[in-house]
């Protein structure tokens, strides 16, 4: 079975519009796609951050600040889908600062 993509599921996005108070004008579908810095600020019971826009093999400070504010703000559950090159980049820090805390 296909799995669609983005581009043809009922996404609420941000139309690029405002009203005449300066709010953002949104489309009317339940799930939201938006970039990292949109999302900031909002509180949602869980999200989905999928990794596309850079890969990295070693975790600097704009990487860390975008992840923290791409996974702050869920309630309850966040999944990150990523490539498998970062997905052993976070493994491999995290190994890291587990071995660092337990000495």
């Amino acid at each position: 079975m296909a799995v669609p993509c983005c581009s043809t599921l009922p996404t609420r996005r941000f139309t690029g519009k405002y009203d005449c108070h300066g709010e953002p004008h949104w489309s009317e579908d339940d799930l939201l796609v938006e970039s990292v810095y949109r999302y900031k600020g909002r509180s949602t019971p869980a999200a989905v951050v999928v990794v596309v826009k850079f890969a990295f093999d070693k975790l600097d400070r704009a990487v860390w600040r975008c992840l923290f504010v791409a996974l702050t703000p869920p309630q309850m559950a966040a999944e990150l889908v990523l490539p498998s090159r970062v997905e052993r980049c976070l493994t491999a820090v995290f190994e890291q600062e587990s071995v660092s805390q337990a000495a």
